[in-house]
C-alpha cells in the first residue's frame, strides 16, 4: 500500500513539475508577471507627461522582468523613466565560464561579489515580520555588466548592458540571516555619492508598502463592494487620504489632549508630548500593549488608534474644557 501511494505522490509532482514548465515558454501576457511591464509602462507615461520631474520605478524580486530592461532600453528619451529593481534570479552574463564548463555562462551574483569593494555603510532596517529592527553596516559593489538575453518561445530579445549595485551586510547577528541586495538600474553608478542614490533609492519602497498595507488591510478597500466606478473611484480616493493621514502622524492640540487625558489618567500638560512619545499612546488606543518584546507600534495598532483618537477629539472639541469656558457668575 504505501508503494502504491508513494508511486501517485510521485506521478503528481512529476505532473506538477512538467506544467509549470509549460507554462515558463507561454506568452507574457497570459501571466500575472506581466502587470510589472505594464506598471513600468505607465511610469513612462508618467514621465513623458511631467518632463522635468524624474520618475522612477522601484521593485522587488517580484518585478524581476528581462523585459522591463528591455522596454527601458528601447524607449523614447522623452518618454522613459528610470528603474531601481532587486532581481531574484542569478542571471546569465554573454561571456562564457570555460571553468564551469564550454556551454556555460558566467553569473551575475558571482561576477559581482568579485567585484571591487566600493564603500562601506550603515543602515537602520526596520522590524517586519521576518525579522527585529537592527543597524546593518554594509559592503558596497557596483559594475556595469553585459546580460545574456533569457530564452523566450514566442520572441527573441537582445541581450543588454546594464548597472547592477551589490549590497552585502558584514557581521550580521549569529543566527540571522544577512542582507544582501543585488539591485539593477538604469541609473548612473559612475561615483559612491550615484551608486548610495540607488541603494536610497531602492529603501524608499518601505514606506510605500507600509502605506500599501494601511490602505488595503487597515482601510479594507479590498472589501468595498460598490457597483459601479463612478461609486468605487471616489471612495478609494478617500481611503488613500486616510491611509496617508495615518502615516503623516501631525496632530492637533484637539487630538493629541483628549489621548493624553485617557491614556495618562493625568491632567494635560501645556506642552504637547514629543512625537514618539505620542505615537505609543494611540498605540495604546489601538492595542498595542507597549512591552519591550513588542517592538515599536505597526501601522495596524496605529491605524485602529487614529480611529478612537477621532471620536476623541470630536468629544473634546463639544464637552471638552475649551469648548465651553467657565464664565464666572457675577455677584452684588
Amino acid at each position: 500500500m504505501t508503494c502504491v501511494v508513494w508511486r501517485l505522490v510521485r506521478q503528481n509532482v512529476v505532473a506538477c513539475l512538467r506544467a509549470s514548465k509549460q507554462r515558463q515558454y507561454d506568452p507574457l501576457e497570459t501571466k500575472e508577471t506581466y502587470r510589472w511591464l505594464q506598471g513600468y509602462r505607465l511610469a513612462c507615461r508618467t514621465a513623458e507627461a511631467v518632463p522635468h520631474t524624474q520618475v522612477i520605478s522601484v521593485a522587488d524580486c517580484e518585478g524581476d522582468l528581462y523585459e522591463v530592461f528591455v522596454e527601458a532600453e528601447q524607449a523614447r528619451p522623452e518618454a522613459k523613466a528610470a528603474y531601481v529593481i532587486r532581481v531574484g534570479k542569478n542571471r546569465a552574463l554573454t561571456e562564457r565560464d570555460p571553468a564551469a564548463g564550454p556551454d556555460t555562462y558566467r553569473k551575475l551574483r558571482q561576477e559581482l561579489r568579485a567585484a571591487p569593494l566600493l564603500t562601506r555603510r550603515s543602515l537602520a532596517l526596520p522590524r517586519t515580520p521576518q525579522r527585529d529592527p537592527r543597524t546593518a553596516s554594509l559592503a558596497i559593489r557596483a559594475r556595469a555588466v553585459h546580460l545574456k538575453a533569457p530564452y523566450r518561445k514566442h520572441t527573441r530579445l537582445p541581450d543588454l548592458t546594464v548597472h547592477v549595485v551589490l549590497v552585502q551586510e558584514v557581521g550580521a547577528p549569529a543566527g540571522v540571516e544577512p542582507l544582501e541586495w543585488l539591485l539593477v538600474t538604469s541609473l548612473p553608478i559612475d561615483t559612491v555619492a550615484a551608486v548610495l542614490q540607488v541603494v536610497d533609492y531602492y529603501t524608499g519602497r518601505w514606506p510605500i508598502e507600509v502605506y500599501f498595507r494601511v490602505y488595503k488591510s487597515g482601510c479594507r478597500v479590498e472589501a468595498v463592494q460598490l457597483e459601479t466606478a463612478e461609486r468605487l473611484l471616489p471612495c478609494l480616493m478617500l481611503y488613500k487620504i486616510v491611509a496617508w493621514r495615518v502615516l503623516y502622524v501631525m496632530f492637533a492640540p484637539e487630538e493629541w489632549k483628549p489621548v493624553w487625558r485617557v491614556t495618562q489618567q493625568a491632567p494635560v500638560p501645556e506642552r504637547a508630548p514629543p512625537l514618539g512619545e505620542f505615537i505609543r499612546m494611540v498605540g495604546r488606543l489601538g492595542g498595542h500593549n507597549g512591552r519591550k518584546r513588542d517592538g515599536a507600534v505597526g501601522a495596524e495598532a496605529l491605524w485602529r488608534g487614529l480611529r478612537r483618537m477621532t471620536d476623541l477629539a470630536l468629544a473634546w472639541q463639544t464637552f471638552g474644557p475649551e469648548a465651553h469656558p467657565t464664565t464666572p457668575i457675577p455677584t452684588g
